[in-house]
Order: structure tokens, then sequence, then C-alpha cells
């Protein structure tokens, strides 16, 4: 089932002061970067997220990116949608309505909590989505469609959490917006 849902948007900002040390220019200070983007998605109906906490090294979830399916391919991670509900990987939203099948991907935000100890394999089927071998604790990937990417046959993404007993305890979450 498709939300009603307004405001849906996405900002960045990556900016910083700097202070030039260039001939003719020493000591003249300015802003250095991208301004704040803000993108509307007047259309999106589908918003939802999910956190994932490793309990045993190595272990694996796989997102079906169209339905918002999880599956505990390795191990017995805790998956949570809301709540303390450790087992939801049913594709349901934030008050446990099944999801409609996204249609269209307007962005994702995955999150490593800064504090895990271990590193996550992030590692997406198709081409259009990031694949980032070794996530640090701490880093946050987010990838946003300006225009929104057709999905037409649903991909999936797979998260590995590094294969030591230090990762136990590791999380992530993951915020999805999308339109059916």
């Amino acid at each position: 089932m498709a939300q009603t849902l307004t405001g849906a948007q996405a900002r960045w900002e990556l900016t910083g002061n700097v202070t030039s040390t260039g001939v003719n220019s020493t000591g003249v200070t300015g802003a250095l970067g991208t301004g704040l983007v803000l993108q509307q998605f007047d259309t999106a109906d589908i918003l939802f997220a999910f956190k994932v906490t490793c309990t045993a090294a190595a272990d694996v979830v796989t997102w079906n990116m169209g339905t918002g399916d999880l599956t505990k391919t390795t191990g017995t991670p805790d998956v949570t949608r809301w709540g303390t509900q450790t087992g939801d990987t049913t594709g349901e939203d934030f008050e446990g309505i099944n999801l409609s099948t996204i249609a269209t991907m307007y962005g994702f935000v995955i999150d490593v909590a800064a504090a895990n100890s271990k590193y996550l394999a992030v590692a997406a089927v198709d081409p259009e989505y990031v694949d980032v071998p070794q996530a640090s604790p701490g880093q946050v990937i987010a990838q946003i469609f300006r225009s929104g990417e057709a999905i037409v046959t649903p991909p999936n993404m797979t998260f590995t959490h590094e294969n030591d007993a230090a990762a136990i305890g590791d999380t992530y979450t993951v915020t999805v917006l999308g339109k059916a």
C-alpha cells in the first residue's frame, strides 16, 4: 500500500571556510564547496527505514530494493523496523503496513553507526547503485536520484558485516524514499 506523504525531500551540503595562502591573496577568507541543495520529491509515496544489528561475525542481510523485503542470507542478524522487534524482514512501512513495490527510487541513506567496531561491506547487483567494499564506522552513504531511478527488475543490495567477533553488536540504519 502506498503511503500519503508530504514534504518528501533530500538535502545535502559540503562546505568549509578557507583562508588562501596563494600569491597576492594571502589572508583572503571565503567559503568553498557546494551550497545547500534541496531536492523535492512531490510524487514520493513510499518512505521506510530499517536497522540491522550484527549478532555473529559475517552476518549478511539482502535487501530487495523493490519490495523492501529483507533476507537474513547468512547468520541471524536482528532486523528492526520499529519498536523493539528484531525479526522484521517483511517489506513494511513505519506503521507495519505492507509496502507497495517501488517502481521509482528517489534515494536512500545508509548510516553505519559511529560506535561500530568493524567495517560493513555494501554490494549492489545493479551498477547504478553504490558498492562500498569497506564502509567504516561512522560512514554515511547517500545516493539520491534527482529525477528518480526506474526499477524495472528489482535489484538486491547485500550488507555483510566483517568476519570478526568484534563486529557483534555493530549496527547500520537504511532509510529509503521512492514511488510505487
